[in-house]
């Protein structure tokens, strides 16, 4: 009887050299509700991809004004993904998630024989993305944690600018 309880006792707790315990990876515990772990898992994901995107974007033959928004979302979001990783450990919630694909630039951005660079597709895929963004860090405020509400007010002043200069509007009162 002592043998099956030490295994599982032992099966959860935190061996040397391993960053967290095994019970987070394995069962995916948090210190946070759902909403919370979307935002983390959600945001950060998006915020990674969108720069590596913007960063693809500025050395193609893009405009200068989508080079522009492209510029915007790397620096809105270069320095949010150290501050999402860092304040989602607080919360055990592990970042970036190891099971994430790399960055690969979508068809329909990428140059061929056939086709230029589309500055009105990447104005679209900006607008939606931002959108989606924009929707996780209101939905955020209506968090229990006063850590995450916090830090969703201090940087929603910035990802609505990134999404009004991509031509996105957002429609006030469109509660859920």
């Amino acid at each position: 009887m002592a043998l099956p309880l030490a295994v599982a006792v032992s099966s959860c707790t935190q061996h040397a050299g391993e960053p967290v315990k095994r019970s987070l990876l394995f069962n995916n515990e948090t210190g946070v509700d759902t909403d919370g772990y979307l935002f983390f898992k959600l945001t950060h994901e998006k915020a990674v991809y969108e720069v590596q995107l913007a960063e693809y974007i500025q050395s193609t033959t893009a405009s200068e004004a989508t080079k522009k928004i492209a510029s915007k979302i790397s620096d809105v979001y270069k320095g949010m993904i150290p501050e999402l990783e860092s304040l989602a450990a607080t919360f055990q919630v592990i970042l970036p998630d190891p099971g994430l694909p790399g960055f690969a630039v979508p068809h329909h951005f990428a140059p061929d024989s056939l086709a230029s660079f589309s500055n009105e597709a990447y104005l679209a895929h900006v607008q939606h993305e931002q959108g989606v963004i924009l929707e996780h860090f209101n939905r955020i405020d209506r968090n229990t944690s006063k850590a995450l509400k916090d830090y969703a007010k201090e940087k929603l002043p910035a990802v609505k600018e990134v999404f009004a200069l991509a031509g996105g509007h957002e429609e006030h009162g469109a509660h859920h």
